[in-house]
């Protein structure tokens, strides 16, 4: 019995010695942490080209089956694979380990850019044609490189929008087209011109039409379809040659 106690106080006492060395490591894990998101942070910024606020890093995780990253002086860090620092990407780290002992870690993070662009101001519908009150821009986190996100007000004014959005939504470049100068069910002006001669009317087009382009247009006064090319928002023009 004598025997057991003793083997148990010297277990517990055991265990009791380890216990602080592991809190320890625990609470200079963290700080390690920190340092390897700034260090990351710093890397990917100079990868492209933005200051280092707007680079956020989270998610790290040691690979190589290490439950810890290792303490030291981090001297070097590099994208295994180059062409991908956003998203979530694996980074090798140089470390001069405790003691001068070089070390070498795989780690993997989460890595996103925070950039500012074009968002929905309220909800927008389909064929609606962009205004200063229908946009603004607000920070958002991006984990693509080539991202089809704008961050241009002025270059987004006067655009039609190909999709319906909620509000806050990002607006990105394939969801706008150029607003046609002239509307399916706008009324225009007809000036066929022929020789020198010319004859206004007034019309309607059926179809949606930017400028130069060749529409389907009805004349009012005759109730028949033709063709015309758009010349501004409201006028129309037909020319037509001597044979005609």
């Amino acid at each position: 019995m004598k025997r057991l106690l003793l083997l148990m106080m010297i277990i517990f006492l055991f265990l009791g010695g380890i216990a602080l060395p592991v809190m320890a490591q625990k609470i200079g894990s963290e700080n390690v942490m920190k340092d390897v998101n700034k260090a990351i942070s710093i890397y990917v910024a100079r990868q492209l080209s933005v200051d280092v606020s707007e680079v956020a890093v989270e998610g790290l995780t040691a690979m190589n089956g290490q439950k810890d990253l290792p303490e030291g002086k981090i001297l070097k860090v590099r994208a295994v694979n180059r062409n991908r620092s956003l998203g979530r990407a694996v980074f090798v780290l140089h470390v001069q380990g405790l003691g001068g002992r070089p070390l070498k870690q795989w780690v993997s993070a989460d890595v996103s850019q925070i950039v500012q662009v074009v968002v929905a101001a309220r909800k927008l519908r389909r064929l609606d044609v962009l205004e200063a009150e229908d946009i603004h821009l607000q920070s958002i986190q991006i984990r693509r490189l080539h991202s089809r996100y704008l961050s241009d007000l002025k270059g987004v004014l006067g655009k039609r929008l190909t999709r319906s959005l909620r509000k806050g939504m990002p607006i990105q470049e394939d969801q706008l087209e150029i607003a046609p100068l002239v509307q399916r069910g706008d009324r225009v002006t007809i000036t066929v011109r022929s020789q020198g001669l010319q004859i206004v009317t007034s019309g309607k087009a059926k179809q949606d039409g930017q400028l130069g382009e060749m529409i389907r247009v009805m004349n009012l006064e005759s109730k028949k379809t033709v063709f015309a090319e758009v010349v501004n928002s409201g006028d129309v023009q037909i020319i037509l040659s001597a044979k005609e």
